[in-house]
């Protein structure tokens, strides 16, 4: 097992000199930001259990973050056969490797806690390896502005009962006889009726923003990303209880996303079930979902 963690501050590194040009190159990126890396090698045959990677990664990550509740955390390396959902699931960090880097697979993972943060790609390692190499860039790099405007802000509804209750209040209330003599023209008329009913909504449901991007899988809805930034903000407080019960949410989230796309799956075409299982949106959607 091999596991070396970094921090980064704009006045102090705990590092080691062989890592020195990769620290200052992220150092640089981050404007002073305190940031956490990690540099993971998973074996193909390890001697030890995958467990015991997998307790190593959560436990140094938990004392990482007690300690540093704002840092930009960096986890990358060759995590071969290793599952690297919890990574995802318990402390909210996105893959941003997309394409192959070894064989069919993508062994060579980077996870990040600010995905806004970089953009990623592979190219051809110039030492001799079967492995591609994975680039971790700066996104506000003008080469890469193009990443950052594929990503969509989508309005996630908080569609509580008292919330529910306020709308159907508002809807009461709302004077309706002016909409329907509004003209005489039922077009015009259906158009008001949905402006007011949109207006109402706006008025009433309370909304939180989050980005969809091309990286996200398609299990990964706008509702979990805000529930996974609610747990995040619970663990940098200390109130691990509250967040672990909105992990376990968010894992029956994602377990109920990928039974509903899998279960039209079975009369789909070669190429298309490739895509479900790559768990990637061909397209990006704007959704209204509820918490």
């Amino acid at each position: 097992m091999r596991l070396l963690w970094i921090v980064l501050g704009w006045s102090r590194m705990d590092v080691i000199q062989s890592s020195y040009r990769k620290i200052t190159e992220c150092q640089r990126l981050l404007y002073g930001d305190m940031c956490i890396t990690s540099g993971c090698y998973h074996p193909p045959k390890p001697y030890y259990a995958a467990a015991e990677m997998q307790n190593a990664i959560t436990c140094d990550l938990d004392i990482l973050l007690t300690r540093h509740s704002d840092a930009i955390i960096i986890v990358a390396g060759d995590f071969s056969s290793l599952e690297t959902g919890f990574l995802e699931r318990d402390f909210g960090l996105q893959q941003m490797v997309t394409s192959i880097t070894h064989g069919s697979k993508i062994i060579d993972k980077i996870f990040v806690s600010h995905v806004d943060y970089f953009v990623c790609s592979t190219v051809k390692s110039i030492v001799k390896t079967k492995h591609l190499a994975v680039l971790l860039l700066d996104a506000t790099s003008p080469s890469h502005k193009s990443h950052a405007a594929n990503r969509k802000k989508v309005k996630v509804y908080d569609l509580r009962p008292h919330n529910i209750a306020r709308l159907r209040f508002a809807i009461n209330q709302f004077d309706w006889a002016t909409v329907l003599s509004c003209s005489d023209d039922v077009s015009f008329v259906y158009n008001q009726f949905l402006n007011s009913i949109k207006l109402l909504i706006e008025s009433s449901l309370p909304t939180k923003t989050v980005k969809i991007g091309p990286r996200d899988p398609s299990y990964l809805s706008p509702a979990i990303k805000v529930l996974l930034a609610k747990r995040n903000k619970l663990r940098r407080k200390g109130c691990n209880v509250e967040a672990d019960s909105i992990a376990v949410k968010i894992n029956g989230m994602i377990s109920k996303n990928r039974e509903f796309c899998l279960s039209k799956m079975s009369e789909s075409s070669t190429k298309e079930l490739w895509e479900v299982v790559g768990g990637r949106k061909k397209h990006n959607r704007v959704l209204m979902v509820s918490l």
